[in-house]
This record gives structure tokens, sequence and C-alpha cells, in this order.
């Protein structure tokens, strides 16, 4: 379990089996935080797999609640010999403001830091960990550049130094996680600035609809739909010019619209789903790819 550590502190530095068990690593949180739907999601397998690898038995990820602004405890590992009820229930039920306790200190430091002995170290935790043989420890934030999402704790059951080069994987290792939460909390921006133009669009007080190239409708909100007194599926993916008393009205303000002529307050006849004949005044433009007509609303 510790021969990793034992290599380092027995001067095989910078060997090739270290190296593999580096690569092995980061390989292995880039695979995990590509499959995962989420960095919590991940964060079990993020400890096994960083823990067993390089050799510890204990480690606890610690997610930061901004609304909060504390550390949690979202996933804690063990490796299959090790046993830590005192620390592990300790662990689970902790929360760390900024600069309090192990993952606090981490988070206000911003940098990776070790003790050869974490039960002689004063913090919260540190009478479980030695109840439970616990020493060695290793904290490194979760973050990208300033802005922290967390922190990673390992310990172990021997007393080991600190090593500058387990210290230096740490700290990779908090930037690519920290990164990943990035990359969630865009994708989650994205999602939401999405639904709220959805629904802008839904909602809006005047008719709107949207084509393709040829004329297909795409979409059509619930104030456009009423107007003519219809459901969205009799009028999505089928030609617009279907819903004019004379087609040809529609056709020729695509055609305006595919010359980039200004179609502004035109009043047209369109079909009520009754048979009767409704005065719609319409604006259309249309967006351009490579010079021709992609979209048109």
């Amino acid at each position: 379990m510790f021969l990793f550590l034992r290599r380092l502190l027995g001067g095989a530095k910078g060997s090739a089996e270290d190296l593999e068990a580096w690569l092995r690593v980061e390989r292995g949180v880039i695979d995990l935080l590509g499959t995962a739907q989420s960095v919590r999601d991940a964060a079990p397998g993020l400890l096994s797999t960083i823990g067993t690898t390089l050799g510890w038995d204990l480690g606890a990820f610690w997610a930061l609640d901004e609304r909060e602004g504390r550390l949690y405890c979202l996933a804690v590992w063990l490796a299959p010999d090790v046993a830590a009820p005192a620390f592990e229930k300790a662990t689970r039920a902790a929360k760390f403001v900024r600069g309090e306790g192990f993952p606090g200190s981490v988070w206000d430091a911003l940098e990776p830091v070790w003790f050869e002995d974490y039960g002689q170290e004063g913090l919260a935790r540190a009478p479980a960990a030695r109840e439970d043989g616990l020493k060695a420890a290793l904290c490194f934030p979760v973050h990208a550049g300033r802005r922290v999402f967390g922190a990673v704790e390992f310990l172990s059951r021997e007393s080991h130094r600190p090593l500058p080069e387990m210290l230096a994987v740490a700290d990779t290792l908090g930037l690519q996680i920290g990164q990943a939460f990035v990359r969630e909390h865009s994708v989650r921006r994205l999602a939401e600035q999405e639904r709220r133009f959805a629904d802008f669009v839904e909602n809006a007080p005047v008719g709107f609809h949207a084509t393709d190239g040829k004329g297909v409708v795409l979409v059509a909100n619930r104030t456009f739909l009423e107007a003519l007194g219809r459901r969205s599926r009799d009028v999505v993916a089928r030609p617009v010019g279907t819903l004019f008393e004379d087609p040809r009205v529609s056709a020729d303000l695509v055609a305006r619209v595919r010359a980039r002529e200004p179609v502004e307050g035109v009043d047209a006849r369109m079909l009520h789903a009754n048979g009767s004949v409704r005065w719609i005044r319409l604006w259309a433009n249309g967006l351009f790819e490579r010079d021709e007509l992609s979209y048109l609303r």
C-alpha cells in the first residue's frame, strides 16, 4: 500500500515507476471527470483512484457550500484493509469555514498542506485521528485561480515528512478538478440561460414563429398559436405557406428576406384552425450562414 511513498522516501525520485503512477492518477482523474454526470458524482471514484495509486489509507472530498460559506464532507474513502470509525464519523459530521480545520486552512492558503502527524497538530478531528492511528496527512485545494470549490484530503497510518513531489502532484490534481467544476458551472449557466430564453419566447405577448431556410416551421410560441387556434404539433415541421390563405404571400415574404429586404409591418391573411381568415401583421428577418438563408423568424 505504501510502496509509492517508500520509493520517494528511499530516494527513488523521478523513477519510471513513480512517473507511471502519476500518469495513472492523471489518466484516472481525467477519465472519471469526463464520464461522470458531475464532479460530485465523481468524488468517490476520485478518492479511490488517487488514494489507491498513491498509497494513502483514507481520503475525504470537501465541497464548498457557497450559500453557507462552509466546506462540508461530500465523500469518504477508505482503503480495503483500513478501519477508522472515529475519524470517519468526525469527518462526515464536520463543516469548516475558511481558515478553520485542515480543509479550511488549505482553502485559506490556496496551496497543498502536509502534516507528518496530523494527530499532533491541534486541529479539529486530531483526537479522532490519534484514536484511529492516522498520522501523515495531505490536503489540497480544489480551485481555478483564486476561486475555490472545495478540498481533498488524504491520511496515512504511517508518519512521513512532506514530499515536494507529492505536493506538486496534489497541486496539479486540485487544478484539474477545479477546472472540471468551472466547466460544470458554465454548462449549468448556459442551460439556465437557454431555459430563460425559451420561456421568454414561449410566453412573449407577441406572436413568434421561426422557419428554416426552406420555409418549414421550426418553432411557434403560445401567442402565435392561440391567434390561429392551433396546436404546436399542427404547425411545427410543416411548410409555413400552409398557414396563409394564399401560399404565394408566404413565398414572397421568404424571398424578400432571402434578398435581405426589410419585412416590416406587412399585413397578411392567415388561416385559423376553424377555417376563418385572420389578418396578421408580420415582421421578419433572417439568419444567414455562408451567404445562405438558414433561419427565418
